[in-house]
């Protein structure tokens, strides 16, 4: 786990979460003991222990850090890489942000435009 995968738990601001594309851009491709790009751990609904106290009024939203990542990898020509790459379980981004109701109008236009020709 890299320091980007821990940056897309809920909880952290946008000043803090673009140093870390930006400064750990190689990151963005590296993946947890599961398979998971941080793209992955961004979709995902994790929770930050009880303890983790937030300002949620700057707590940047999942959709936000998922379209960081998309056009930090777009910036190498490979967005399409990304939002097709599978984790272990062999879950797309798509299949990632669709186990979670509550996400469904947090899904990226990308995602949603090239998710069905997965």
């Amino acid at each position: 786990m890299t320091l980007l995968h821990l940056g897309c738990y809920p909880g952290i601001n946008k000043e803090v979460f673009t140093y870390l594309v930006e400064e750990c851009r190689g990151s963005i491709w590296k993946t947890d003991v599961h398979g998971d790009l941080p793209i992955h751990v961004a979709a995902s609904n994790n929770h930050l222990p009880k303890f983790v106290q937030v300002d949620r009024a700057y707590v940047l939203s999942k959709k936000k850090k998922i379209k960081m990542l998309l056009k930090a990898a777009r910036t190498e020509g490979r967005n399409m890489e990304m939002i097709a790459e599978r984790n272990t379980m062999g879950e797309t981004l798509l299949h990632i942000l669709c186990n979670f109701p509550e996400t469904e109008a947090e899904i990226p236009a990308p995602v949603l435009r090239w998710g069905p020709d997965l």
